[in-house]
C-alpha cells in the first residue's frame, strides 16, 4: 500500500512541477531578463519576421535587426517569415478585426493565418530559460538567432551566440557549439548544490538518525552526480522539466537503496520527502 502511495504522491509531484515550473522559481534561484534577436535578418528585405506566442495568448511581435524581442516567460514563441505584401494585407485585416470582432475572432483569425501558406513558421520554438541562482551575478540574457535558410515552405533557424550581462554592467559573449546546449556562463557559483546537499542531509538524518557524517557523505556524493545531470538536461530540454525532476528522484532513491542498504520501499520514501522539500521550499520562499 505503501508503494502505491508514494507512486500515487509522485504523479502529484510530476504534474505539479510541470505546471507552475514555468511561472515559480525553483528553490534557491531567481528570474533575469531574457531577450532574443536575428543578427542578419536585413538580408531577406522581401520578408517581415513575426514572433508569435505558441502556448499563451498574446499578440504578435514585429522583429527587427538590433532590436532584442522578449515575451512573457510563459509564451514560448515561434517565429514567422512573410512576405512584405502578405504582412500589409495581414495588418489591414487585423485593424479591422479588432474593430469589428470580438478577441475570439481575432485570435482565431490570426491563427489561421499562420497556419496557412502565407506563413512559413521557423523550424524551432524558442524557451527563455530565465531562471537563475539567486545570487548569480547575472542580469540579463540575449540569444542571437541566425537564418540558415529560407525558402517559401522552410525558415530554417540556428543559434549563434549568446550575450550575458551582469550585474556590474560588464558583459560576456558566447558562441554555440551545441545547438542543443547553451553555453554556460564564465561567472557561477557552487552554493546551489551545497543549499541541496544541507536540505538533503538533514532529510536522511530525520528518517535514519545515525552516522551523521556518513549521511552527509552519501547526500554530498549523490547530489554530485543528480544535480550537475539534471541542470544539463534543464538547459537543453526545459519543456521537460517535470520529466527531468522525476528521473532524479528515481535516481536518487536507487543511489539511497544503494548506500543505506535499505528497502526500496523507504529508499523511494526518502527520496520523494527530500525532493518534495525542497520542491515546497521554492514554492514558499522563491
Amino acid at each position: 500500500m505503501k508503494i502505491e502511495f508514494i507512486g500515487f504522491l509522485t504523479l502529484i509531484l510530476l504534474v505539479c512541477s510541470s505546471s507552475v515550473s514555468a511561472d515559480i522559481v525553483p528553490l534557491g534561484y531567481k528570474y533575469v531578463s531574457y531577450c532574443f534577436e536575428i543578427s542578419n535578418i536585413d538580408d531577406f528585405p522581401d520578408y517581415t519576421f513575426i514572433a508569435s506566442p505558441v502556448f499563451v495568448n498574446s499578440e504578435y511581435k514585429v522583429i527587427k535587426k538590433n532590436e532584442c524581442v522578449g515575451f512573457y516567460k510563459l509564451c514560448s514563441p515561434r517565429v514567422y517569415a512573410i512576405k512584405n505584401s502578405n504582412f500589409y494585407r495581414l495588418q489591414q485585416d487585423m485593424q479591422m478585426r479588432r474593430t469589428r470582432s470580438n478577441m475570439s475572432e481575432y485570435e482565431k483569425y490570426m491563427k489561421s493565418f499562420l497556419q496557412s501558406s502565407n506563413a512559413t513558421p521557423s523550424n524551432i520554438k524558442i524557451y527563455s530559460q530565465d531562471q537563475v541562482f539567486f545570487l548569480s551575478p547575472l542580469d540579463k540574457i540575449v540569444e542571437v538567432f541566425r537564418i540558415k535558410n529560407l525558402t517559401d515552405s522552410k525558415l530554417e533557424l540556428i543559434k549563434s551566440k549568446v550575450i550575458y550581462t551582469y550585474t556590474d554592467g560588464n558583459t560576456e559573449e558566447k558562441a554555440y557549439i551545441s545547438q542543443n546546449i547553451r553555453p554556460r556562463p564564465s561567472r557561477q557559483s557552487i552554493l546551489p548544490l551545497v543549499l541541496t546537499i544541507i536540505i538533503e542531509f538533514i532529510i536522511l538524518f530525520i528518517f535514519i538518525k545515525k552516522n551523521p557524517f556518513r549521511l552527509l557523505l552519501y547526500s554530498l556524493l549523490i547530489n554530485s552526480i543528480t544535480l550537475p545531470v539534471a541542470t544539463y538536461f534543464y538547459l537543453a530540454f526545459r519543456s521537460y522539466l517535470g520529466i527531468i525532476e522525476i528521473l532524479v528522484f528515481l535516481t536518487e532513491s536507487l543511489l539511497l537503496k544503494w548506500f543505506l542498504k535499505v528497502e526500496y520501499k523507504r529508499a523511494l520514501l526518502i527520496s520523494f520527502v527530500a525532493n518534495l522539500t525542497t520542491f515546497l521550499l521554492g514554492l514558499i520562499f522563491f
